[in-house]
């Protein structure tokens, strides 16, 4: 039977002849001269009054940038939830055809985001500013990573998602034998009758109804839409053709008077069956084969996983009820004349879609295929390999690897370059129901951080992602809390952050509150106050100087009652108790005041003491108390201020804690101070005094906040360790609530850590920390941690719980966060790389400690520069120097 026979057997129309024709010198011409590419794109012109592209063959087409879901964070009914909303995308005529295309890519080097990411301030500080140098050292190693990095931190990618759709107006049937017209050379062949105005206003009311169509698309997608003009379009067009070169040539406008296929390629391509290769850049298409027994929600989120650039291409045409009617009756027809075991099953699966059909669902005709891009055939295939075990093992389903038609599978992938007649050269396109494709959409992207301009750091997402991050982006409140295990780098992430806001143009303070020396080498890099303690030596200030105002009386009954109940754990305090602190405390203060009298100061006499230099001693304060009995009001109250004396008596005289509550005023510094770090390592082993001590240094902090007008500038508040505050301590709790709402009108909000997370539901600061914290911060730590979290408190929720659990920590690699704000509006997981300027200013290995100490001293007013020399000296460490000692037996 020869060619023409079989196609009047079945009653194909010569029309499908000419297109196969056409079609086979598509592709010659094609193949002998890939540089006449552009002549055979289809793209015309834009019509901006309607936001629609023109084709060549006269059909108008869409283009939408997609934003993308992050799925990280969400849940299964989250995510069944929108995709199910994604059945809208589904609802066009068989005159429309729909494209989506998912792309995954390097951001190169050049990409003008990567100075998006800076400010004219870190650039002009870079110099001398070691937290600016420290942010653009991170960045530059994020946009060009040395070959060992690259190995241990992938570059940074990108995802975008393109929808395009295309419609061949409403008088066109594109099913072979039903075209009512034709075309000729990309233009309309009207009938002679017809006048040039009815011709136009034909036109015109398809550019209404098509964009009429889109406006119904565009308000019911559940995911946000923005459509793509001419120069939008070019610039995806122009990125695809000249992957290489597209950041480091200057590409000219748009011009409206030349076709857009004329304005995209500049460079020569070359082409083969298997696909297309550009500035030395090959392609390999991976294609489904046939439709997977199932599809579960989610399933696309697997590819995010792949480390390398690739596209996903969804090809859909929408067919005719009747058509789709007519296949599955003529399947049911042979199959019911089948008795066996498969062609019963295949009947029973037709009569499932059936009743399907029957409930608003409906059949589409889908292409499905994947791009991989990559500079060699080894790469390609390495790539091929991981992207053919995601279609195995995460769709259950059979794909291949295209040999004959990859060319012409890129080249459907175009936006708004596929065409339903492709479908019958590639056989690759497959029946499926609606309800069933949104599986297959590649709607997802992982965690995306804030906006870069008031982030405080760029990390990367566990799926390589860029992510600016900062404490102070979201929300009013930035009270933070940060679980983690110890080893799991919390202090480092904090320093990150802290360091990023030190870019500021205006610079916040920040205070510390450390038990050990995580922030003591940091401190000799900036402009800092460090301010340790030492067991039996007097305070370096004292919680009774200053002022005296209704927040100082409320802060030192606090500390005195929190004294007599850590000294007496069975101690009841009661009202009176309070009353008769408050009291003596005022008449201490007024005492103190009407005998420091006339002072001198700048060369002047002046009256009353300096100004924050009026020291009152708990000696004074406990005398001032025995004299409370002469007051009428306090007489009834001798037995109340004898137990108070004697509940104090460990404080005050020759008391165990005495010699440390007794202190000199120091001299003001005039030096601008950014971080003031208290160092309270020394009185680890003593929980008493280390939880009086850190409420004495939390007021010195608002005493130091008032004094240098610290509500211009803001700033944070860090404790390193909660438990620091004490056990069953009530005043505690009382104290961080108030000293929360006390600092958060001054601009600056507390940060609390804690090696072990039980301490922020056990311990009563911590428990009030959780209370007043917006923001938290999970680091790395054990199961049984994170499900006592779980347990205790609804943040965390199903998918966050096994996010939290998958977190790692990689010493001198990585360390994992999670994010979520207490509203959960906001979360993700994102990775912090460390790098030579962050290791040597945080260092953990003693050698590199003792090597900073010494080239700080050798650069004794340049902390930057002796930062520099570290980085260039000792990229990774002294672990390296020392490796080569031990192979050279010490020689070199």
């Amino acid at each position: 039977m020869n060619q023409g026979t079989l196609n009047s057997t079945v009653g194909v129309p010569r029309i499908f002849d000419e297109a196969l024709a056409k079609h086979e010198l598509f592709a010659k011409a094609l193949f002998e001269r890939p540089e006449s590419l552009s002549k055979f794109l289809p793209y015309e012109e834009y019509l901006p009054e309607f936001g629609l592209f023109r084709q060549k063959d006269g059909s108008l087409g869409c283009v939408y940038s997609v934003e993308l879901l992050e799925h990280e964070s969400k849940n299964s009914e989250e995510i069944v939830s929108l995709l199910e909303k994604l059945k809208n995308w589904f609802n066009f005529g068989e005159e429309y055809t729909l494209s989506l295309l998912f792309e995954q890519a390097r951001i190169s080097p050049h990409d003008p985001c990567w100075s998006d990411l800076t400010t004219q301030t870190d650039r002009a500080r870079a110099q001398t500013d070691v937290p600016a140098k420290l942010y653009l050292a991170q960045l530059e190693r994020l946009r060009t990573p040395g070959a060992a990095e690259t190995k241990t931190s992938p570059l940074p990618l990108r995802r975008r998602l393109f929808l395009s759709i295309r419609y061949f107006g409403s008088q066109s049937k594109r099913s072979p034998g039903k075209l009512k017209r034709t075309r000729q050379l990309g233009r309309e062949l009207l009938d002679p009758k017809l006048t040039l105005s009815h011709e136009l206003e034909g036109f015109v009311q398809e550019l209404r109804r098509f964009n009429y169509q889109l406006a119904q698309f565009e308000m019911s997608s559940p995911l946000s839409l923005s459509r793509l003009d001419s120069a939008g379009l070019a610039d995806v067009l122009r990125q695809t053709f000249n992957p290489v070169t597209y950041f480091q040539r200057p590409f000219a406008s748009i011009n409206p008077h030349l076709s857009l296929s004329d304005q995209v390629i500049y460079c020569s391509s070359t082409l083969d069956h298997p696909g297309i290769e550009r500035e030395g850049i090959k392609t390999r298409t991976v294609s489904l084969k046939n439709a997977p027994s199932f599809a579960y929600p989610g399933a696309m989120a697997y590819f995010l996983s792949l480390k390398f650039p690739f596209k996903i291409c969804l090809n859909l045409s929408f067919p005719s009820s009747s058509s789709v009617k007519k296949h599955f009756g003529i399947k049911e027809f042979f199959l019911q004349n089948t008795p066996t075991a498969r062609s019963r099953r295949q009947k029973a699966e037709i009569e499932s879609i059936q009743e399907k059909l029957v409930r608003d669902d409906r059949v589409l005709q889908m292409t499905f295929f994947v791009l991989l891009e990559a500079p060699t055939d080894e790469e390609l295939d390495r790539q091929t390999q991981e992207c053919l075990v995601r279609f195995q093992r995460r769709l259950e389903c059979e794909a291949l690897v295209e040999s004959e038609i990859g060319l012409g599978l890129w080249l459907n992938a175009l936006p708004l370059n596929y065409h339903p007649l492709a479908d019958y050269t590639t056989q690759r396109s497959i029946r499926i129901l609606a309800s069933d494709i949104v599986h297959f959409c590649p709607v997802f992207d992982s965690f995306r951080g804030m906006e870069p301009a008031q982030s405080q750091s760029i990390f990367l997402s566990r799926e390589n992602g860029l992510v600016p991050f900062g404490l102070k982006t979201f929300g009013n409140s930035h009270m933070t809390a940060v679980l983690g295990d110890t080893g799991s780098a919390k202090s480092g992430q904090v320093i990150k952050l802290l360091l990023g806001e030190l870019r500021r143009e205006v610079r916040p303070l920040v205070f510390v509150i450390d038990y050990k020396t995580s922030y003591g080498m940091l401190s000799q890099y900036l402009s800092s106050e460090l301010t340790t303690f030492e067991r039996g030596k007097p305070m370096p200030f004292s919680p009774f100087r200053g002022s005296l105002d209704e927040d100082k009386i409320r802060f030192l009954v606090q500390l005195l009652a929190s004294a007599m109940q850590l000294t007496s754990p069975r101690f009841q305090l009661e009202s009176e108790h309070r009353t008769c602190l408050s009291q003596a405390i005022q008449n201490a203060y007024q005492s103190k005041t009407q005998s420091a009298g006339v002072h001198y100061s700048e060369g002047k006499l002046q009256d009353g003491p300096a100004a924050f230099d009026l020291l009152v001693a708990l000696d004074d304060i406990i005398a001032s108390m025995g004299s409370l009995t002469g007051q009428p009001e306090f007489e009834k109250y001798g037995a109340t201020i004898e137990e108070i004396a004697k509940k104090l008596r460990p404080f005050y005289g020759d008391g165990i804690y005495a010699s440390f509550f007794r202190s000199t005023v120091k001299p003001a510094s005039d030096r601008v101070t950014d971080l003031f770090v208290y160092d309270l390592d020394a009185l680890a082993g003593d929980p008493i005094l280390q939880t009086l001590v850190t409420m004495s240094v939390i007021e010195e902090i608002r005493r130091k906040i008032t004094a240098i007008d610290g509500k211009e500038r803001g700033g944070f508040i860090v404790i390193e360790e909660l438990g620091m505050m004490g056990r069953n301590n009530p005043a505690a709790k009382d104290f961080v609530i108030d000293a929360a709402e006390t600092f958060r009108k001054l601009g600056f909000f507390l940060i609390g850590l804690t090696p072990n997370p039980r301490n922020y539901f056990e311990l009563e600061a911590g428990q009030a920390m959780w209370a007043v914290a917006d923001h938290y911060l999970f680091m790395a730590m054990k199961e049984d941690n994170v499900d006592f979290i779980a347990k205790n408190s609804g943040l965390l929720g199903e998918a966050a719980v096994q996010i939290v659990k998958s977190l790692r920590t990689v010493r001198g690699q990585y360390a994992d966060c999670f994010y979520i704000h207490k509203s959960k509006a906001i979360s993700g997981a994102f990775r912090s790389i460390p790098s030579a300027h962050e290791m040597w200013l945080m260092p953990t290995h003693l050698p590199d400690g003792l090597e900073a100490q010494k080239t700080l001293k050798r650069f004794p007013n340049d902390s930057a520069g002796a930062l520099e020399d570290l980085v260039a000296r000792y990229p990774q460490g002294t672990k390296d120097i020392q490796k080569d000692h031990s192979k050279d037996g010490g020689t070199k």
